[in-house]
């Protein structure tokens, strides 16, 4: 049997772990998990600035190209920097830059940055690309009027969670339905084959090649009716 057969089996522990992270994450409290999604969206623009730097060195020759997009990698490894290793400044700071510009700064250059390149023709998109670079240069703009608090993002994951652990649990449940009836199906299958075989196997009385060529006539016999004498 394909390991496919038991995804279903891997979306119920799936289902199983966000229900638990979940809980935790109501029981640590709503203060905690504010300054955890501060940190993982510092820790996201770390991984993908870092993750940019040879691929794009590698690229182009270009010196505009390469200054511009070595200065967009730079401020979002500050803002990465900052958000990772001085969470509480960040929440508690409310003169100079909030989280919610901090982010504001990091997606409207993205986007600016993106269109910009495209126009001059150092990079390719598609309409996938050309959506999402929309949505973080209209985001962004957003975000830098403060318009982004933490708490909203953790609401919005609590209701994420419970969506998805409703969507696990749902294609466990078909899943394992599913499972069953191929299960039930292929043992009905093999006992087919198996009862057909079994008839295949009976073994007639053997036949000589003499007597297929040609068969036995069976005469009938004669009777023997009483002459009449005259």
């Amino acid at each position: 049997m394909k390991l496919k057969a038991y995804r279903w089996a891997i979306e119920g522990i799936a289902a199983l772990l966000l229900l638990v992270g979940t809980v935790a994450m109501m029981i640590i409290g709503v203060d905690e998990i504010k300054r955890l999604v501060v940190q993982v969206i510092g820790l996201g623009f770390l991984f993908f600035t870092a993750i940019r730097v040879k691929p794009i060195i590698d690229a182009r020759d270009e010196k505009d190209y390469l200054i511009i997009m070595l200065l967009e990698i730079l401020i979002s490894f500050v803002v990465g920097v900052i958000l990772l290793f001085f969470t509480d400044w960040v929440r508690e700071n409310e003169r100079i830059f909030t989280f919610s510009q901090f982010t504001g700064i990091v997606f409207y250059i993205r986007g600016i940055v993106h269109f910009y390149t495209t126009a001059k023709r150092y990079e390719l998109h598609d309409l996938f690309s050309f959506i999402v670079h929309i949505l973080l240069l209209s985001f962004g703009f957003l975000f830098l009027f403060n318009t982004l608090q933490v708490e909203t993002i953790v609401y919005i994951l609590y209701v994420l969670s419970f969506l998805l652990i409703g969507y696990f649990s749902y294609r466990t449940y078909n899943g394992y339905n599913q499972f069953r009836i191929e299960k039930m199906n292929r043992l009905k299958m093999q006992d087919y084959i198996e009862k057909k075989d079994k008839e295949e196997k009976k073994i007639d009385d053997p036949v000589s090649i003499e007597e297929q060529i040609q068969p036995k006539i069976i005469e009938e016999p004669q009777e023997e009716r009483p002459e009449i004498v005259q």
